[in-house]
């Protein structure tokens, strides 16, 4: 999926406008904490509108990073639950991965909550 922010990536953040720089660096935050990288340049294509990022005014693109700043704490939120449980996050390969994944051996069919 091609976004008009993608091929402003590409260009170069030189002489990008500053909150512009800060979409990308949370772009590159919640990939980093793993998100795939169309989640979120889905998410930013839905939270713009669909616009090019250099076309928003400043109070659409602070609603933009702030929207986004939420998603990263939530998903550090969420990570840092995992570690306090002792749990390890795994990336499960299908719906019943992610199901055993979270409930543990698949031999065993009794999940008590």
């Amino acid at each position: 999926m091609m976004f008009g922010f993608l091929r402003l990536s590409r260009n170069g953040q030189k002489n990008m406008h500053p909150e512009i720089k800060r979409i990308f660096a949370l772009r590159e935050a919640l990939i980093n904490v793993g998100y795939n990288p169309s989640e979120v340049d889905y998410m930013i294509a839905t939270l713009s509108g669909r616009q090019d990022l250099r076309t928003l005014d400043a109070a659409a693109l602070e609603k933009l990073e702030t929207a986004l700043e939420k998603q990263l704490s939530v998903a550090q939120d969420c990570i840092d639950s995992i570690h306090k449980t002792g749990r390890q996050p795994v990336s499960p390969t299908s719906a019943s991965d992610q199901h055993y994944a979270y409930y543990g051996d698949s031999s065993n069919n009794n999940h008590n909550l």
